[in-house]
């Protein structure tokens, strides 16, 4: 869903190849389980372009990447499974933690709203704190993206959810869309600035669905918005695509995700949803395919009796708002990934076309997922390039260079934070040093 064009999968496949070969060393492996990865990026002497080489220049990884996957964990499915039970226990501890004030700032509209980290050491950040936004999956919520905050914290970030219409509580008024509302995105941005206007750079990450949302804010807002870097993981570039072959691919899979759309979004709305359109809702518990869900459910995502899906994906596409974006964005797929495609990235596109963008990419890591090192105790490899690239963005920002330190954000930090973030990065070291 990002920032690139697209092409059938053969021809990308062996583009990719191509570019690999001219701009790029081969992916290979460092030393045994450890994996190198591929980076992207424009270089010339534009703004956005030298800024993105300052970053790198700062930050390393961003260019001479490595990624150590978890070895048990080593299949695509695997991997994604790991990940996505971190996501439940992180759900389930926040279920069970006690309740912190000041957690959920309000947008104006009872159906839209933020929700920050539920941790102490988030709690305690100062005021001045850089804040990172993230905008959840298709069927996410602020309890399953729970261990991300909590990571963020470590980093030194306060942290938040852009909760979506639905993915909180039951509607009040008929309208939900499972990809997000960028109109929604500016009163969640608001509430932000509002609830911490003394912080000192905001950023955004999108996770899988999330990263449409995250570019077509991005493109429209253009240079007003306050966002300062973005990063996409696992940003599917072409939705209508990713969708229609995820039944095919993964049968089990979607008729989950249709099964839990249906169960959350629509049968706990039943009641505002009919009355609104009693054919719409129909269609919705007729779907039996991600696709038709999609579909039948675009009178309610557009506010509009008998919107087709055509015009839903027109509104959905981020590749139409791509060059409207001003920011540092990271793209980061892997080329395992089953829900999303990598295949169908054009990094041309990116070197050629889009500066300030840099695209990275993993042999492995499957979908959101990129667990590493030996027991998988350790910050996901994801979650720490987001983070090398938004501090490097922070030190950029403004024109003035300041170089991230290993633990750069984390002289405002209070010291639970700084002994939870050391025992976080001895965890990471022990786990890579067994794989070597």
């Amino acid at each position: 869903m990002l920032l690139c064009l697209l092409l059938q999968p053969t021809t990308s496949a062996a583009l990719l190849g191509r570019l690999v070969g001219a701009r790029k060393r081969r992916v290979g492996l460092v030393s045994p389980g450890i994996e190198r990865v591929r980076s992207f990026w424009r270089k010339d002497e534009t703004p956005r372009s030298r800024r993105l080489a300052e970053m790198i220049r700062l930050q390393p990884s961003l260019d001479r990447s490595t990624y150590t996957p978890t070895p048990w964990a080593r299949s695509s499915k695997a991997n994604f499974v790991l990940a996505t039970t971190r996501s439940r226990l992180g759900a389930l501890r926040r279920a069970v933690e006690p309740p912190l004030t000041n957690r959920v700032s309000e947008t104006g509209d009872a159906d839209v709203h933020v929700e920050w980290a539920k941790d102490e050491v988030g709690a305690a950040l100062p005021a001045d704190a850089p804040i990172v936004v993230f905008l959840h999956t298709i069927t996410g919520s602020a309890a399953q993206t729970r261990w991300l905050t909590s990571a963020a914290s470590e980093r030194g970030w306060r942290s938040c959810v852009f909760v979506r219409r639905g993915h909180g509580g039951r509607l009040s008024s008929p309208s939900f869309d499972l990809l997000g509302n960028a109109d929604d995105v500016e009163l969640q941005l608001a509430a932000v600035r509002r609830a911490y206007p003394r912080a000192s750079f905001l950023g955004m990450v999108g996770v899988s669905a999330g990263s449409s949302l995250l570019v077509t804010h991005l493109g429209r807002a253009g240079a007003s918005t306050p966002v300062g870097a973005a990063c996409a993981i696992c940003p599917a570039w072409d939705t209508a695509y990713a969708f229609s072959q995820l039944g095919v691919t993964q049968p089990v899979a979607e008729r989950a995700m249709v099964q839990s759309i249906k169960s959350r979004f629509v049968r706990r709305n039943a009641r505002v949803l009919r009355a609104w359109d009693e054919s719409a809702y129909q269609a919705c518990m007729a779907a039996t395919s991600l696709p038709e869900m999609l579909a039948a459910h675009a009178p309610y995502a557009m506010r509009q009796h008998g919107a087709t899906a055509e015009e839903y994906y027109a509104a959905h596409d981020p590749m139409s708002d791509r060059r409207g974006v001003t920011v540092p964005t990271l793209l980061l797929n892997a080329e395992d990934d089953f829900v999303c495609p990598a295949a169908l990235a054009r990094p041309d596109v990116i070197v050629d076309e889009q500066p300030g963008a840099l695209l990275m990419m993993t042999k492995s890591g499957s979908h959101v997922a990129f667990n590493e090192g030996a027991f998988a105790l350790g910050e996901p490899y994801h979650l720490r390039v987001s983070f090398d690239f938004l501090e490097a963005a922070r030190a950029t920002a403004g024109g003035i260079s300041k170089a991230p330190s290993a633990g750069s954000m984390q002289g405002v930090v209070v010291p639970t934070a700084a002994l939870l973030t050391s025992k976080r990065r001895a965890r990471q070291e022990a786990d890579q040093a067994r794989t070597r």
